[in-house]
């Protein structure tokens, strides 16, 4: 039964299950807890799977809590020895070395409630826990709270799991609740004005015990809440917690105030169909029972407020008796090996007792305060209890000391930022004691801010890790720790610190139009904060138009460069043509103007060694404008500053107003009229417009030449 209801004399009524006598099964793939609940399993029989041949009663350490008062929880034992007990308004996290590894406030206020109940350790390592103000909480195997959920009323007893995980947890004013694994209620039932915890059953449902009144009922609970009475009995003040046998028996200790039991305690055992299989006298006078324990061999046993431990054999009849030297308030457990544990409060000055099969002692541990609470055994063999003054009590084989060497520190730590993440790497560290058993890294945003916790482990052979949770635009730090393979590991001191900028990366796209090319071409990309340059070649025969940046054009330069690039940008390069070339041939009216084809009024012709041609396609061509005297049978032609004026029949022309010679080797060539075309010498007026003739004898092909200012 619980402390509050020895220190209160309430009703308590505590429903156990069926036994199981080997270590859990792994559920999931997960390590089981060593002693996950109040009386080991869900059943709550008391066998331990462990042995205490190898335990001589030393005391290994002791715990005070940091807040005194009572330890009003017994304890429960993770799978990696962590040991959770509660003492308000608290719940403790205590090593297998004695050493605090967290404390939860489960109420803020000292005086705001009394009792916790005892924990119970779910197969994912979840711990469970309740409260007198009325909440049920889920914390997970670091200290951190997973979800708390509110019942309405006083949290007692201690917390049940079901075999699909669900929670169940009593409150003082006789309700069973039902929670999820998620923290939400799946029902609530009230059974009784008292209600004792419950416990799964062989089949997979709950047995919960109830009074209401003078009248003790309990009642076999599905898990979707439906529920029928399986055995009652009238008279009744006060019924010990209930457990149950392998074979379904169940064992309860009533204790009744009338009818032709009054005045006596026996210890009933009671078939799964609600049949009396039993019962055993233990005492003339009305006993306050704490719930049996089971133990090899059939054996029951039981403690009692007038200091005796009774070993009940199978038949129901008392095999002997042990006196201790106080009040037995909670259940003994058994071990492996048939020895039985149990506590007292004996005035202030409490004991834990470890007594053999056959009921000789086999060690004793004196406290310091009383103690009402069970026993909890690790797979070491270690016995932990606590007492009333808020001490934890480990018992057991205490280990020599052994001087542990730490690893070395990591040598020759680097960073590199890359591809948006942060690659480490590092020299390998040398074991100390043990050998290396893998690699923490540390980070943070500060020198010397690096999280308490790693944010990542690795394996002993891993000299590199690459973070890929950085968030860009961050400076990190961070330093690495070599760890040995011990359960409880020792680290190395901290490597060299890194300081590593982490920066945002943007795009610039460059294009080019045609005519030339930009170099880099396409998406670029850059980090933040940094420079990129930019290179515009126009092709052969063009040169740069314009060039826009984000749209907006920066003249008509060859380079441009991006500086301290904080945004994603554009660049484009448009090229025009810095020539042009007419391609003529000598009788064939089609001539082409860079590469495109166009058509003379009349072919070109030769005459006196010269090419004769009608010029007004050509100039208008290269961007000039022809014009025609009737009167004076004079042509003029105008290219940008150029003005050339020629009159037909004369071998002299006027260039910008000076007189010049058309051919001054040959004065026969003179602009003509053939065929009502007028046809003018072009090598004289291309050159003198600023063009390069170029004459090719074998295909009779003429190539004009002319750059654009």
């Amino acid at each position: 039964m619980s402390r509050r209801s020895i220190v209160s004399l309430a009703i308590i009524i505590l429903l156990l299950a069926s036994v199981q006598t080997a270590p859990m099964e792994k559920i999931g793939g997960a390590t089981p807890a060593m002693w996950p609940t109040y009386g080991y399993n869900a059943q709550r029989n008391g066998m331990s799977p462990y042995s205490l041949a190898d335990n001589p009663g030393t005391v290994k350490w002791k715990y005070k809590m940091t807040v005194t008062d009572q330890v009003l929880s017994s304890p429960v034992i993770g799978s990696d020895g962590t040991v959770y007990v509660a003492s308000r308004p608290y719940l403790y996290a205590i090593s297998r070395d004695g050493a605090e590894k967290w404390k939860f406030k489960m109420f803020d206020e000292v005086n705001a409630a009394k009792y916790l109940s005892t924990p119970a350790i779910g197969a994912d390592g979840t711990i469970y826990a309740g409260s007198d103000n009325g909440y049920v909480y889920a914390l997970n195997p670091n200290g951190t709270l997973k979800w708390k959920a509110l019942v309405k009323d006083f949290v007692h007893g201690s917390i049940c799991i079901g075999n699909d995980g669900t929670i169940y947890a009593v409150t003082e004013d006789g309700t069973l609740y039902a929670l999820n694994p998620n923290g939400t209620q799946k029902w609530s039932i009230k059974l009784g004005s008292s209600i004792g915890a419950p416990s799964v059953g062989l089949d997979g449902s709950l047995l919960v015990a109830a009074i209401d009144g003078y009248r003790v009922s309990i009642w076999r609970v599905q898990p979707n809440g439906s529920y029928t009475s399986f055995w009652a009995a009238d008279w009744v003040s006060f019924a010990s917690g209930l457990t149950i046998g392998g074979d379904g028996t169940l064992y309860v200790v009533p204790m009744f105030n009338s009818g032709t039991l009054q005045e006596q305690t026996y210890l009933f055992a009671i078939n799964p169909a609600g049949a009396i299989r039993w019962q055993a006298k233990i005492a003339d006078a009305r006993l306050l029972i704490a719930e049996v324990a089971l133990g090899p061999g059939g054996m029951i046993y039981v403690g009692s407020i007038d200091y005796y431990l009774r070993a009940i054999g199978s038949d129901g009849k008392v095999k002997w008796e042990f006196l201790s030297n106080g009040r037995i308030l909670d259940p003994p457990v058994t071990s492996k090996d048939g020895t039985i544990v149990f506590a007292t409060a004996a005035n202030g000055f409490g004991s834990i007792y470890a007594v053999t099969a056959s009921g000789t002692l086999k060690w004793k541990v004196d406290a310091e305060s009383d103690i009402g609470t069970s026993p909890a055994i690790a797979a070491d063999g270690t016995v932990y209890v606590g007492s009333v003054d808020g001490t934890l009590y480990a018992i057991g084989k205490v280990q020599p000391q052994v001087v542990v060497t730490p690893p070395s520190a990591p040598k020759n730590l680097s960073g590199t930022f890359s591809n948006s993440t942060v690659t480490l790497k590092w020299e390998k560290a040398q074991q100390g004691t043990y050998p290396i058993g893998g690699y923490a890294i540390y980070r943070g945003t500060a020198p010397g801010g690096e999280s308490r916790t790693p944010i990542a482990k690795v394996g002993a052979a891993a000299t590199t890790f690459t973070d890929l949770t950085v968030t860009l635009g961050t400076t990190y730090y961070y330093y690495v720790r070599a760890y040995d393979n011990q359960l409880t590991p020792t680290y190395s001191p901290p490597s060299n610190e890194v300081k590593v900028v982490t920066y945002k990366t943007y795009t610039l796209t460059a294009s080019a139009g045609a005519g030339g090319s930009i170099a880099p071409t396409g998406a670029v990309s850059v980090q933040q904060g940094s420079s990129k340059s930019f290179t515009m070649t126009p092709s052969t025969g063009y040169r740069i138009k314009d060039v826009r940046v984000d749209g907006v054009s920066v003249g008509k330069v060859s380079t441009y460069t991006f500086s301290n690039v904080t945004a994603n940008h554009t660049i484009e390069v448009l090229f025009e043509r810095s020539e042009v070339v007419i391609v003529l041939q000598i009788g064939n009216p089609v001539f082409t103007v860079d590469g495109a084809s166009r058509t003379l009024d009349s072919p070109p012709v030769i005459k006196n060694n010269r090419t004769l041609l009608p010029i007004r396609a050509i100039v208008e061509a290269l961007g000039g404008q022809v014009g025609w005297d009737a009167d004076q049978k004079k042509v003029t032609v105008t290219l940008g500053s150029k003005r050339v004026e020629l009159w037909i029949g004369k071998s002299t022309a006027l260039l910008n107003g000076t007189q010049v010679m058309i051919d001054p080797a040959n004065p026969s060539v003179v602009p003509e009229i053939i065929n009502s075309r007028t046809m003018l010498p072009l090598r004289f007026v291309a050159e003198s417009l600023g063009c390069t003739v170029e004459w090719n004898g074998d295909t009779k092909t003429v190539r004009v030449v002319y750059q654009k200012p």
